[in-house]
């Protein structure tokens, strides 16, 4: 025993880093502020990072597979998620308070009834569970058909659930609110997105100079435009009542917010890690980042594949403008300006056109944010950027560059 023991290789830090550089910094950076925080306001922290972290990965998606896959740094990317912002302010002053800041709408007095905005908070989320169901990976020797059906079934249930129980009303109509802002901002800005790829980046593939000459333009005009319609003032965008507050237990409070924030967060990572790893569609994409030319001479269309990821980058970032201004309840024409720097220097720890790296880059600049705030409020601001220099110094390619 003790000679098997002896001969038992012993771990290797350097090889443990290499291969996890993730859970390394992870580690390394909670580690750091545990030493220097109690230990509750450490724990509130943490998940307020986390959701922090989230929020801002929801909005870096986009931008790191379309920089990964079509070698375009668009520059206008904070503009997108400032329109997504503005359409689900919109709403949500819209339908909390029946007037709707759009200049056109304006004379608009008009707001959802109460069981209507029930109803759909309601369809949001049996909806929602029903997607994941369907979305899980099959059981073995499992029918498809057989997987949709409970799927059908679970939301069916949480539909009569919700209905049944009288303490779900309040939090039900809330996300009635917030769930048409979500969709409004994700088709919308998928629509911007749609015309922006055709207009303005298609002309300009494969020169890096024009790109973000055209992408800044692009911005400029984009914020110009917004004040046009609503004005250059700060809009409002309170959070329902619902997700105000948090939840306080031994003298850790939690902000409900944050935690919805992580939840969709979550869910939108493994949506899209599902998709690039488990479906055809993924596979190109995949091949796309690595070798383009091999995926032409294959006959698939990579004109087109490019113009759907790119949509899907303009609808992540306008969901993820909707987060934003929920969590700062005010948005403003500098939101995706602010916002952007966060996002590139998430993609460049990440790794181009890395959706795990961009996850874990983004908690990291979070949850540094949220302890150097605490801790050196001073040097909160340069943070990430010394986060970024660090990761560079150590990998150059990122934490977890697409192989």
């Amino acid at each position: 025993m003790s000679e098997t023991a002896a001969r038992a290789p012993r771990p290797n830090p350097k090889r443990i880093a290499d291969a996890y550089p993730e859970y390394v910094l992870l580690v390394a950076v909670a580690g750091i502020g545990l030493l220097g925080i109690p230990f509750a306001t450490w724990i509130t922290l943490t998940v307020a990072g986390i959701g922090m972290g989230l929020m801002i990965f929801v909005m870096a998606s986009g931008m790191t597979l379309t920089f990964g896959l079509m070698d375009v740094l668009n520059l206008g990317h904070g503009a997108l998620i400032t329109v997504g912002a503005f359409l689900g302010a919109t709403v949500v002053t819209g339908f909390e308070t029946g007037l709707w800041p759009l200049k056109s709408l304006a004379g608009l007095k008009w707001a959802p009834p109460a069981a209507a905005q029930w109803t759909i908070g309601a369809l949001a989320l049996s909806l929602t569970l029903a997607a994941i169901v369907a979305a899980l990976p099959p059981a073995r020797k499992a029918k498809a058909g057989a997987r949709y059906g409970l799927a059908a079934a679970l939301g069916l249930i949480c539909l009569l659930a919700l209905y049944a129980w009288r303490w779900s009303q309040g939090f039900v109509s809330d996300i009635g609110i917030i769930a048409p802002a979500f969709v409004v901002a994700f088709v919308g800005v998928g629509i911007v997105g749609y015309a922006f790829e055709r207009l303005i980046i298609r002309p300009v593939y494969g020169d890096p100079l024009k790109q973000i000459l055209v992408t800044v333009g692009a911005a400029y005009i984009i914020g110009e435009l917004l004040k046009a319609l609503w004005g250059p003032d700060l809009l409002p965008m309170t959070k329902p009542a619902a997700l105000e507050g948090g939840f306080t237990f031994a003298n850790v409070t939690v902000e409900k917010y944050r935690l919805l924030a992580a939840a969709i967060g979550l869910g939108i990572y493994w949506l899209l890690n599902r998709i690039i790893n488990k479906t055809k569609v993924g596979l190109l994409i995949r091949a796309g980042v690595e070798n383009i030319e091999m995926v032409e001479a294959l006959g698939y269309r990579i004109r087109l594949l490019f113009i759907s990821v790119f949509v899907a980058g303009a609808a992540l970032a306008g969901a993820g403008g909707v987060m934003w201004g929920l969590y700062q309840s005010s948005v403003g024409t500098g939101l995706g300006a602010e916002m952007l720097v966060l996002i590139i220097i998430v993609i460049i720890i990440g790794g181009k056109g890395s959706i795990s790296g961009c996850f874990y880059g983004a908690v990291l600049v979070g949850l540094l944010n949220n302890y150097t705030i605490y801790m050196f409020p001073k040097v909160a601001l340069f943070s990430s950027i010394g986060l970024m220099v660090l990761v560079l110094m150590w990998r150059p390619q990122g934490l977890k560059p697409v192989k």
